[in-house]
């Protein structure tokens, strides 16, 4: 096991970095998302992300999904790593499921949440990329 240092540090950048950066993005540079009506802060109304280039865009609309996809990830294997023990290649399908269903549970609950192909393929892909990034833990 890695020392505790090490690990406070892993976890720092692999699960709660990406947390901050996808919020930030949520927040900052979405416009009308719920939490900002919810605060009723106005400062990001004016935003006009379609007139943003296409990766832009999806650095907007997608890049949170991805951040909270390879937090959860890495936040699962490392658990998986230090207490749990099961065989990394379950916990792959069992995190890629999870996060699979609630990408598409949105499908059902339209006027709050938008479902996207965009969406589905970067958390998977957040998930992928936390693997290759923390499987040698």
């Amino acid at each position: 096991m890695k020392s505790g240092k090490s690990l406070f540090f892993k976890i720092l950048l692999h699960v709660f970095l990406p947390l901050l950066v996808g919020f930030f993005i949520y927040i900052f540079y979405r416009p009308n998302v719920w939490i900002t009506r919810f605060l009723n802060w106005k400062f990001n109304e004016q935003l006009k992300a379609e007139s943003y280039s296409i990766i832009t865009r999806w650095i907007i609309y997608s890049g949170p999904d991805f951040c909270w996809a390879y937090s959860f990830t890495s936040a699962i294997f490392i658990l998986n790593h230090l207490y749990i023990r099961m065989s990394q290649r379950f916990m792959f399908a069992f995190v890629l499921v999870i996060l699979m269903v609630s990408e598409i549970i949105q499908l059902f609950l339209k006027p709050y949440f938008t479902f996207s192909m965009s969406d589905l393929i970067t958390v998977i892909a957040g998930c992928i990329f936390s693997i290759m990034s923390i499987k040698n833990l």
